[in-house]
């Protein structure tokens, strides 16, 4: 689901990345239960965030605010600690990869 997400951002198809992005986001939901498997897959959402650069900005802080808040929710302390960490990048006002100025909200401010 992550290559195909990133292949769908490679060929300007950013709603086809978003979908496979939010489909893993349902599985993740519905189905992972066991609070290790959660921590170890985050890190995942996050990393396939990073490289998705041709989506809508509003799809984007969708994906990204998803996985800030499903990092919030861990069961254990340190995991919580470890993928809310994780997620701050998500939320960088510097240049991302894209090379788009600021992707941190609608106004470029967060």
């Amino acid at each position: 689901s992550r290559r195909a997400a990133r292949a769908g951002s490679r060929c300007g198809e950013d709603k086809v990345a978003y979908d496979f992005v939010s489909q893993a986001f349902v599985v993740y939901e519905d189905e992972i239960s066991d609070s290790k498997a959660q921590a170890e897959l985050l890190p995942l959402f996050t990393g396939a965030l990073h490289t998705l650069a041709a989506l809508d900005p509003d799809d984007y802080d969708t994906l990204a605010t998803g996985t800030a808040k499903h990092a919030a929710r861990l069961l254990r302390k340190p995991d919580q600690c470890r993928a809310v960490y994780s997620c701050a990048c998500l939320f960088w006002n510097g240049t991302p990869r894209g090379g788009e100025e600021g992707r941190g909200g609608k106004d470029g401010k967060r």
